[in-house]
């Protein structure tokens, strides 16, 4: 099953407000569920008040949560195993197919997103996002995918000061990610694309003629 990872960025569930009872509010974010092979999976969605998220796949039998999965951030990947001896592998084909469904019901909707910055290096395709985290307050996401879009890492310099603090998941070291980082940021320099704050804050300007939809949920 090809990954849809392949073909957007982010994959985070719209929240339909009526007409649709496989949605329901959350307090915290939305819930979908659906039917796999006589299976009923439920992807929950959360957006936690500095912007970061996750979506939560969760299978349960009699209200036990047999297994939990979770795509940190929804770069559109499972990235670890929260409970349950599931594989990871096994919940990125039964996640998928439940983005699938969605997507065909048309339980998705599109946002522009303005301050991301793309750049092919080599083996990898580098992104970073910028997100404000109150007024004049930013943090920057890296996201590091190979050339088929297949996840390698999520990290984030939470002071957009140009070095990664902390990693989500990813197959790199931190400091080889880092290194990465750079190369995009200068990318951007280079194309416009970076804004430099008064105290230091680096950060993806908006991008007002950025074509390329991603998938985003409405709150």
């Amino acid at each position: 099953m090809k990954y849809a990872a392949r073909l957007i960025t982010l994959l985070i569930l719209l929240f339909i407000v009526a007409g649709c009872s496989i949605f329901r509010p959350q307090p915290s974010g939305t819930l979908f569920t659906f039917v796999l092979e006589g299976k009923v999976y439920e992807i929950a969605g959360y957006v936690n008040e500095v912007g970061e998220s996750a979506n939560y796949l969760t299978y349960r039998e009699d209200e036990r949560i047999v297994f939990r999965a979770v795509d940190q951030n929804r770069v559109g990947m499972i990235s670890r195993i929260v409970s349950g001896s599931i594989t990871v592998n096994e919940a990125n084909e039964i996640y998928q197919a439940g983005i699938e469904i969605a997507m065909e019901r048309d339980l998705f909707k599109n946002i522009e997103k303005e301050r991301t910055f793309e750049y092919r290096y080599g083996k990898y395709q580098l992104i970073v996002e910028t997100y404000q985290k109150r007024v004049d307050v930013y943090h920057n996401r890296f996201i590091l995918f190979d050339l088929q879009w297949e996840l390698m890492g999520v990290y984030w310099d939470d002071d957009s000061d140009g070095i990664l603090d902390r990693e989500d998941s990813g197959d790199l070291e931190l400091d080889a990610a880092q290194n990465l980082y750079m190369i995009a940021i200068q990318q951007a320099a280079e194309k416009n694309r970076l804004q430099e704050t008064e105290d230091g804050q680096i950060l993806i300007s908006k991008n007002k003629n950025r074509s390329r939809e991603l998938a985003g949920i409405a709150y």
